[in-house]
């Protein structure tokens, strides 16, 4: 056998099956085990509308009016960013809610158990994270715990944004409501929660509003973080809504690469902008993720109208 022998590509694989007989795209695929968005797109047919489409292992894709708007990728982050920069992606906004591990969060206040990341692996996201970046100027929001009994471990996490080149805009905290809207949200020993900081961070130093002024100071009802509903660290889709309304424009594309309860990517695509959301865990990206988003591309709730540049 020749050493030197080319592995046909996918598209030399897909013309050669349809050389001598008309197939489904269904037929295609089952014929060569080549994913249908793929044949698409070598094709040049495009993708189903508004329908996620596997176009790798735990990667799915989700198109409206022609155009691809979400990516989810059920992965870690820490091994899936490097490869999103070397593939040249650029974002124009990201949100950190990484999943940390601090003595608070090792006492147990949560109602249920997600795969957490070190200081250090933390900082090889924040390594991907510069590159990935459209320029100095990209926000980059932040969010993380004040409790007093995490606050030495939480700063390890933080110095890994210094690390990586990016300088403090301006911060504000998350304060947590019951649902009176009053009162203090309390954990499961009755005590009041410490509010959260939220941070923005660019490499400039400099940030330019744009849909709404900048705002990061929020109390507002803590969402539901237990049952069919909820998601242990869950924050509140107004917030979200506003951060992504100062930080980007329709057609801009948002990283969440600890997207966990999905509201993040939903608010975006709800606003019309684009969305890459990785999360390691296969039931939130198929309980919350996935729906939510869907959800948000409902015509009923929101006019999507898509006329994005590329990035």
């Amino acid at each position: 056998m020749n050493s030197q022998t080319l592995v046909p590509t996918q598209k030399e694989i897909v013309q050669q099956t349809i050389e001598k007989t008309p197939k489904s795209i269904k037929e295609i695929a089952d014929e060569t085990k080549i994913f249908e968005p793929n044949i698409r797109r070598i094709l040049g047919i495009g993708a189903k509308e508004g329908v996620f489409e596997r176009i790798d292992k735990g990667v799915y894709i989700l198109s409206r009016k022609g155009d691809d708007i979400a990516y989810i990728h059920t992965a870690d982050a820490v091994e899936t960013l490097p490869k999103l920069a070397e593939q040249g992606i650029k974002i124009d906004m990201v949100f950190l809610d990484p999943p940390y591990t601090t003595p608070a969060v090792k006492g147990g206040n949560r109602p249920q158990r997600y795969d957490v990341i070190s200081p250090e692996e933390f900082g090889k996201v924040m390594g991907a994270i510069s590159r990935l970046i459209k320029n100095d100027d990209t926000p980059v929001y932040y969010i993380a715990s004040k409790a007093p009994s995490g606050l030495k471990e939480m700063a390890r996490y933080t110095q890994q944004i210094f690390n990586a080149g990016f300088k403090i805009v301006a911060q504000g905290e998350y304060t947590k409501l019951q649902k009176d809207k009053i009162n203090l949200a309390t954990n499961p020993q009755g005590k009041s929660i410490t509010p959260e900081v939220l941070i923005l961070f660019t490499k400039s130093g400099e940030f330019i509003e744009k849909e709404i002024p900048r705002n990061l100071t929020f109390r507002l009802v803590r969402p539901a973080i237990a049952g069919k509903e909820g998601y242990p660290t869950q924050k509140p889709a107004e917030m979200l809504e506003s951060i992504i309304k100062q930080g980007t424009l329709p057609g801009n594309m948002l990283l969440d690469p600890f997207a966990g309860s999905g509201i993040a990517p939903a608010k975006a695509i709800e606003l019309k902008r684009r969305v890459i959301a990785i999360e390691k865990s296969l039931d939130a990206v198929e309980r919350f993720i996935k729906p939510r988003i869907k959800e948000a591309l409902n015509p009923i709730k929101t006019q999507m109208v898509f006329g994005f540049t590329s990035v």
